[in-house]
């Protein structure tokens, strides 16, 4: 509850960890957050007479707009992460969007260091600029999807840096083997749990790290970097969804919040092919429906829990590949909140 003065609780993502400031940065493979935090009733009008199946949750929505501008003052681009800020503390203004950014201004993957606001004005500031310095694997640049506001107001954050050199070579050391693979497929992408104890009034508290899923494919790649296990969403019942990026399937680990033993062999296999085509960004729509945005097109794909894929909408207007990557539903289910990295357009918009 929000009014206990201290809390425990859980942050799924992949990946390892690495203690910042007042932004956490945490060291994964191109990821995504699930953080449990109190849910927010949300109200879709549905056509569908009684007895029919639910209306998809894309197909309310037919109009996309820019929101504003992803790039800071420094000139960051390559827009990655999406998080809704769900209250008011601090720098953070409730229904404002965090986005965080990948590349630094010359565009050089795995070097951008900043996180922007985006108010639903349009107006954008620099919420933070992470220390590149940070001590240890990984550092603090390359921002990736993996972004989340905690209970308390503490934002964490994702990263996957590059060589300090800045010639765009990932660090060996952050990637389970990927990088020594040479461009080979490796499946040796995990799930972890982090167990963190918020104490009122002071930073956040990492108690522990459980694996909760083992097996997914990554593999080094020309234009994204790397590619591995990105998005994941977290339903009520405890179920964590990964985007597997590489196999163009959506993942299933069952009693995420809770197992004490890994889920091997990347997961359950809920959905595959279809409409996903390298999956990046992964949400939970109003009505318990998976959102996934592909990185291969310019598409988002709405599926069921059980795995039915009911919804395919081209979001991105010049429907390319590497465009897309983290996603949100937008404060009170008024649309899709996504990151659009086409040309020089380096905006967050709105399917609405």
């Amino acid at each position: 509850m929000l009014e206990q003065r201290s809390r425990a609780h859980s942050v799924l993502t992949l990946g390892g960890k690495r203690e910042g400031h007042r932004l956490r940065s945490l060291g994964m493979l191109a990821a995504a957050l699930a953080v449990g935090v109190t849910p927010v009733a949300v109200a879709i009008a549905d056509s569908a007479p009684a007895g029919a199946a639910p209306v998809p949750f894309l197909s309310h929505f037919t109009t996309v707009t820019d929101v504003g501008s992803a790039v800071p003052a420094n000139g960051d681009v390559n827009p990655y992460g999406v998080a809704t800020v769900p209250f008011s503390t601090g720098s953070l203004v409730r229904g404002d969007t965090l986005v965080s950014n990948f590349n630094a201004s010359n565009n050089t993957q795995g070097t951008g260091t900043t996180i922007v606001e985006v108010a639903p004005s349009g107006q954008v500031s620099l919420f933070a600029q992470i220390n590149p310095d940070l001590p240890g694997c990984p550092g603090g640049v390359g921002l990736t999807t993996a972004l989340a506001v905690l209970n308390d107001g503490y934002v964490v954050v994702g990263s996957l840096p590059v060589t300090a050199d800045g010639s765009g070579t990932p660090e060996a050391g952050c990637l389970n083997g990927t990088v020594a693979a040479a461009g080979n497929q490796v499946n040796q992408g995990t799930v972890l749990r982090l167990s963190v104890f918020e104490p009122a009034g002071r930073p956040p508290l990492l108690l522990g790290t459980t694996t909760i899923a083992t097996g997914f494919p990554e593999e080094l790649n020309s234009s994204a970097l790397v590619l591995g296990p990105t998005g994941v969403a977290l339903e009520p019942n405890g179920t964590l969804y990964v985007a597997d990026t590489v196999q163009s399937r959506i993942a299933a680990v069952p009693f995420a919040t809770s197992r004490f033993f890994p889920e091997s062999s990347g997961g359950v296999t809920v959905s595959q092919g279809g409409g996903l085509n390298a999956p990046l960004g992964l949400a939970v729509a109003p009505g318990g429906d998976l959102i996934a945005v592909n990185g291969n097109d310019g598409n988002a794909v709405e599926i069921t829990p059980f795995g039915t894929q009911v919804e395919t909408r081209t979001i991105d207007p010049f429907d390319s590949g590497g465009d897309l990557f983290g996603l949100a539903v937008a404060p009170g289910g008024r649309g899709i909140l996504f990151v659009d990295d086409n040309g020089d357009a380096n905006t967050l918009d709105l399917l609405h």
